[in-house]
Formats: C-alpha cells, sequence, structure tokens
C-alpha cells in the first residue's frame, strides 16, 4: 500500500513540468487542488478556510480526499515524515460545509478503517480518530503547479466527502491535543479529487 500511495504522488518524468507556484502563490490558490501551510504540535483550530471545488475533471472521480502531504529528498526521508503522524492515532475534527448563497449545508464525510476495508461516516461532531495512506489525482496537482520535482510526496487522508457537488465549500480543522512530537515536520494540508482506476 506505501508503494502504490508513493507512486499515486510522484510525478511523470516524461511529461514536461508546469511552472511551479512559489509558497506564496500556492497559499493564495482557491481552487482544489491546493494545498496551505499547516501546523500539527497545538491544539485548536489549524483550518478555517473557504475555497471553490470545480466539477472532476479528467483522470479523476469526484471523491473529494481532505488530507495531509509530507515530503522529503527521497522515498526514505518522505516515509520517516509521514510515520510520525500516526506513531499514535492521529485524532482530528473536521466539518465541510456546502456554502449556497445564504444557506450552509453540512457535506456528510467518511473515513476509511485501519484495516483499509470500510468505509466508516464521520458523525456529527467531526470526530476522526487517525489518518490512513491515500493518494489524490497526481495529474492535476501537478497541472496546478503544486508539485516541485525535487521531493517526493506521500499523502495521509482524514476525511474524504464522496460524490460531491462542485461549488464553494468551507473547511474546518480542530486538532483535540497537543502533538509536541509532530513540530517541524514536512507537512501541509492538501484537498484533491481521487484518482479514476484504470
Amino acid at each position: 500500500m506505501l508503494l502504490l500511495a508513493l507512486l499515486g504522488c510522484t510525478a511523470t518524468p516524461s511529461e514536461p513540468a508546469p511552472k511551479l507556484l512559489t509558497a506564496e502563490e500556492a497559499a493564495a490558490r482557491t481552487v482544489v487542488p491546493l494545498t496551505r501551510p499547516i501546523a500539527l504540535d497545538k491544539a485548536g483550530k489549524v483550518v478555517d478556510m473557504e475555497f471553490d471545488l470545480p466539477p472532476a475533471g479528467p483522470g479523476t472521480v469526484p471523491d473529494l480526499m481532505l488530507g495531509l502531504r509530507v515530503w522529503g529528498i527521497d522515498a526514505k526521508a518522505m516515509l520517516a515524515q509521514q510515520s510520525r503522524i500516526d506513531v499514535r492515532p492521529f485524532a482530528t475534527l473536521v466539518h465541510l460545509q456546502r456554502l449556497d448563497g445564504d444557506s450552509t449545508v453540512e457535506t456528510p464525510l467518511n473515513y476509511t478503517s485501519r484495516d483499509r476495508r470500510t468505509e466508516l461516516s464521520v458523525g456529527p461532531d467531526g470526530a476522526v480518530p487517525f489518518t490512513t495512506v491515500s493518494s489524490v489525482a497526481q495529474g492535476a496537482v501537478r497541472s496546478a503547479g503544486l508539485v516541485d520535482e525535487r521531493r517526493v510526496y506521500g499523502v495521509v487522508r482524514i476525511a474524504e466527502a464522496s460524490r460531491v457537488e462542485s461549488g464553494r465549500y468551507r473547511l474546518v480543522i480542530e486538532l483535540p491535543s497537543d502533538r509536541p512530537d509532530l513540530q517541524g515536520l514536512n507537512v501541509e494540508l492538501l484537498l484533491g479529487y481521487g484518482p479514476r482506476s484504470k
């Protein structure tokens, strides 16, 4: 599974690389796929943002992955970063709302069981008890200028919105407890559509 996730998060060398966004440009992007700087060491609200979700494009399915992207200079370094997140279960409180004019509609979320065999529903409190290794449609992330060819990336999923409609959304993520062991982690928030099975 780790190998498959790694393959899903590295760029295809034969394709010309699009312009890489600067950190400031990436942070200003409001259309999925997108990334944001995130700190995981302190309890409290770590994400509160609005974004636009376009229709799913080629090579993607309309399942929105809400997760974290870690990186290293090679696969070994990336996996070392990734393993730090779930050295003990990384819990979050997650809410995704669709903004429809003056009203907001809570979007159902799910997460994957530890053995990756079952999709479980996120309850009204938004509690997700752990993350799981995952992937996104890498072609879309790369085309958006969010892939640095000098890095090897890995993705862990917090939650997912299945068969989600395009539109304007608000995402809120809170950490219920401090995780001082995650200070200085090479990590960022990543929102992206899932990859279409070949």
